[in-house]
């Protein structure tokens, strides 16, 4: 893997602290997760999920039409890396 990870959004920061040559690979088709996928792939219950975005402990979901939301699977893996770092909790 590349020390140097290429974002695919130019929207996307790191978490503060992060430190980019230890985030993940991201994915070459940003696909959008759903929030039952979220809740799977994160461990955390629905409630919990809210209840960070909330807080600011979480990437924010976005609108996908309806009552559809849904979040970035690169928004995901830059959030996740930083829990392995410390930085989200």
């Amino acid at each position: 893997m590349s020390a140097v990870i290429r974002i695919l959004d130019h929207r996307l920061q790191p978490p503060a602290g992060a430190q980019t040559a230890l985030l993940p690979q991201l994915p070459a088709h940003d696909r959008m997760l759903r929030l039952p996928e979220l809740v799977e792939r994160s461990g955390l219950s629905r409630a919990t999920l809210y209840r960070r975005i909330a807080q600011g402990q979480f990437p924010a979901l976005q609108s996908l039409g309806g009552q559809a939301k849904g979040l970035r699977e690169s928004s995901f893996l830059i959030w996740l890396a930083g829990i392995g770092e410390g930085g989200a909790q």
